[in-house]
């Protein structure tokens, strides 16, 4: 019987100080009021000439340099910026733009012949109506939003940017910091979009805690907001805790958007990817990256009845030896929907990435892969369902080891957790000396029972090479083949192994169907 990989402990508890500013920053959403917009203003830097209009003027006029985004007046200006006009950046010489003081915009335009711009928000909220962010240049135009700082002992706030309504973020560069000093109660730098937001196409970059205690910086999608096709890199931390995360609540959508989830550098420490209520991962390509240390994988969670749309999920391994793995976790009611998720095998001696299902929830009609591992040691990928939880509709593959003495991907029902309608099929090895797929059933709970292959249809597949392990299913305890139906082939090579159903303890066929089929060598 294999030994079981220990239960993976949820991490994603929301953080108290994201669950303040996600309040917040709803609170806001809802309770602005319609606008009648200002004033076309234009941060002129070196232009020589601007478009006339009747309310337009210049709110800065110098060459950006240590120049103030902000409500107070500006000696270089011939207009007050207020709070709801419509920002212009103009003229080549780009350069930093830094928040004096809370901002909100009825949009943001860089004209065509704009350098390139930065806008640190400086410990301040940036506020983006209207249109969102239109970048009519060919440069890089960037929001930073600090981490908490502590340069003289006194904590200066993170800074932020949300986006509400319609708007978007076009194609514009964001930066979310994490902590440089931990204080409680308070974020790192973060961006959220709310009501019918989007990210469009920018590419938002989050980076974890630089402290002890500190929290990275994250980005959310409440309401209907989406992700649209934007690239979103979650990045880890040295600091337990301290990674960065994307998170989509309410009924977010990760719409088609790129998700990267980079592992720490301690236990703990991964960047992550969340989502709760009834949001998705619509079709977005998320990819869980393993780290060089044990525990420290990115990983993505998925809570309440969120679901993973028809999304792609690739769990890859850990890099090095003792590596620890990307991974994918559902809990609550959350479903795989009809998702395509992959977890790769280790060929370094790292772990494999791999997939669980804990509470009651299921994996719907998702098409999940795991992959053998590709040398001697190294973990391969693999599923495990737990509590009620269910594989229903999926299709499920556990292939063998791809080199001697490589273990074969597999996948585990424990508790009371049933295969449900699944497709399931185990493939033999193809290298003399691989292990075949495998699929298992163990464990149980007192006096209700264990797990059960339920109606599952399921395959075991012989080798295709001499000395090869042929694909095979195991019950231990009091697991049960239920009204499976089971097909065992024989090995297309000399010497190779057969498939293989196998019952052992006190487990039972149940009405199972089982065929056995000869060899073809």
């Amino acid at each position: 019987m294999k030994t079981l990989p220990s239960q993976v402990t949820a991490k994603s508890e929301r953080t108290l100080c994201g669950m303040l500013a996600a309040f917040v920053a709803a609170c806001l959403a809802f309770s602005v009021l319609p606008h009648a917009w200002g004033a076309d203003l234009f941060w002129a830097s070196n232009a020589t000439t601007l478009p006339t209009a009747a309310d337009s003027g210049t709110w800065v006029t110098g060459l950006d340099v240590g120049d103030q985004w902000s409500t107070a007046t500006n000696a270089l200006a011939t207009l007050l910026w207020t709070n709801g006009n419509l920002a212009h950046f103009a003229g080549t010489a780009g350069g930093t733009v830094t928040l004096g003081t809370p901002i909100t915009a009825a949009g943001i335009t860089f004209a065509a012949g704009a350098g390139a711009y930065t806008i640190n928000t400086n410990g301040n909220l940036l506020t983006i109506e209207g249109a969102g962010i239109v970048n009519n240049s060919t440069n890089t135009q960037t929001i930073f939003n600090n981490g908490i700082v502590n340069p003289t002992g006194s904590p200066a706030p993170a800074g932020s940017t949300e986006f509400l309504n319609a708007s978007t973020a076009g194609n514009a560069t964001i930066i979310n910091d994490g902590d440089s000093a931990a204080v409680v109660g308070l974020a790192g730098g973060f961006t959220e979009f709310l009501n019918a937001s989007t990210a469009g196409t920018a590419t938002i970059t989050n980076n974890g805690s630089a402290v002890t205690g500190g929290t990275g910086g994250f980005t959310e999608f409440l309401n209907t907001s989406t992700a649209a096709s934007a690239k979103i890199t979650n990045n880890g931390s040295a600091f337990a805790g301290g990674g960065s995360y994307t998170e989509f609540l309410d009924g977010a959508s990760a719409g088609a958007a790129t998700i990267i989830n980079n592992g720490g550098t301690v236990a703990g420490a991964g960047g992550s990817t969340r989502f709760t209520g009834t949001a998705t991962a619509g079709a977005a390509t998320i990819t869980n990256n393993g780290s060089n240390v044990a525990g420290a994988g990115g990983f993505t969670e998925f809570f309440n009845t969120a679901t993973a749309g028809t999304s792609t999920i690739t769990n890859n391994a850990g890099p090095v030896s003792g590596g620890g793995s990307g991974f994918t976790e559902f809990f609550n009611a959350s479903t795989a929907g009809a998702a395509t998720i992959v977890n790769n095998g280790g060929t370094t001696g790292g772990a494999g990435g791999f997939t669980q299902f804990f509470n009651a929830s299921t994996a719907g009609t998702a098409i999940i892969t795991n992959n053998g591992g590709g040398a001697a040691g190294s973990g391969s990928g693999f599923t495990q369902f737990y509590n009620t939880a269910t594989a229903s509709g999926a299709t499920i593959i556990n292939n063998a080891g791809i080199a001697t003495g490589g273990a074969s991907g597999f996948t585990d029902f424990v508790d009371t957790s049933t295969a449900g309608t699944a497709t399931i099929t185990n493939n033999g090895g193809s290298v003399n000396g691989a292990q075949g797929g495998l699929t298992e059933f163990a464990g149980a709970v007192e006096g209700v029972g264990g797990p059960t292959a339920g109606h599952a249809s399921i395959t075991n597949n012989g080798s295709s090479a001499g000395g090869a392990g042929g694909g095979a299913t195991e019950f231990f305890t009091v697991a049960t083949a239920g009204n499976a139906g089971i097909t065992n082939n024989g090995s297309a090579a000399s010497g190779g192994g057969g498939g293989l159903t196998q019952f052992n303890n006190a487990s039972t066929a149940g009405s199972a169907t089982i065929a056995n089929n000869g060899s073809a060598a």
